[in-house]
């Protein structure tokens, strides 16, 4: 799946496939330099994006360390790609992070997000593993009580039943 940055003034294609017969961007004036990446013509205000040559005067926009203008969809995809391609790769979520990010938990290299989940998830089944315990004890302490009940009862009738054929109790003799 790739991602796809149109031109916020033409709509063309100005990153990514465009085998779905998306139409490039027509605006941009961009040139390809020695580097492969694109060169955009000056404008009035000097304030063009650096990728695809859009004019930048009163529109959001970032700066670069170069002093180079990008307009946002240019950065953000120029972010994104430069996420996929650098960095370690979370075995969880799939994200790629700086090392400074990852983790080793169980042998694996996660991301810090992940790594707080799974604390999250482990300490959520202790609680329920607690839980159950307390209410199967609960539990059984009243079955052994109802069972104690019966035995008591049945006792009693019992020594009724011995008194009254022995007559001590409602024979009347």
């Amino acid at each position: 799946m790739s991602t796809e940055v149109f031109c916020p003034n033409c709509g063309g294609l100005l990153f990514g496939s465009d085998s779905e017969g998306g139409r490039p961007c027509t605006c941009a004036p961009t040139k390809a330099n020695s580097s492969g990446g694109a060169t955009a013509t000056t404008t009035k205000s000097g304030k063009a994006c650096c990728v695809c040559g859009v004019d930048l005067e009163g529109k959001p926009r970032r700066k670069d360390k170069e002093g180079k203008y990008w307009c946002n969809e240019c950065a953000d995809y120029d972010s994104a790609q430069k996420r996929l391609t650098s960095g370690t790769v979370c075995a969880d979520c799939g994200n790629s992070f700086s090392k400074s990010m990852i983790t080793e938990v169980e042998g694996k290299k996660i991301c810090r997000t992940c790594a707080i989940d799974r604390e999250m998830q482990k300490k959520e089944t202790k609680e329920r593993l607690a839980n159950a315990k307390y209410l199967r004890s609960s539990n059984q302490e009243e079955s052994r009580k109802k069972k104690l009940m019966i035995i008591i009862g049945v006792l009693g009738v019992l020594i009724l039943l011995v008194l009254y054929m022995q007559g001590i109790i409602g024979g009347g003799e």
